[in-house]
Order: C-alpha cells, then sequence, then structure tokens
C-alpha cells in the first residue's frame, strides 16, 4: 500500500459521508481561514464547484 494511502480514511457507509451542504460549509470556512470572503462575487459560486 501507498504510504499516503494509510492516512486517508475510507467512509464505511453513505452514513458516513458529509452532506453536500456540509462539504460546501468547510469550503466556505476554509476561504475564510485563508483570509478571504467566501461572500464576495468572485467566490459565491466555489463552495458549490468544490463540492461536486
Amino acid at each position: 500500500m501507498h504510504r499516503m494511502n494509510k492516512h486517508i480514511k475510507k467512509f464505511e457507509t453513505m452514513d458516513d459521508q458529509p452532506s453536500r451542504e456540509e462539504a460546501e460549509q468547510a469550503v466556505r470556512t476554509l476561504l475564510r481561514w485563508a483570509g478571504d470572503d467566501p461572500e464576495r462575487e468572485g467566490l459565491l459560486e466555489t463552495p458549490s464547484r468544490v463540492a461536486k
């Protein structure tokens, strides 16, 4: 097994997978953490694009 694969969590069931809304919220959080405004015009669709 590749060393990096040891650190990747596999979802046991679909219930373990975050919802699309949770994924989009996580992207907004990361944008704020990086010092950007997720509500600015150029980033409004980014959470949706990332969560696809």
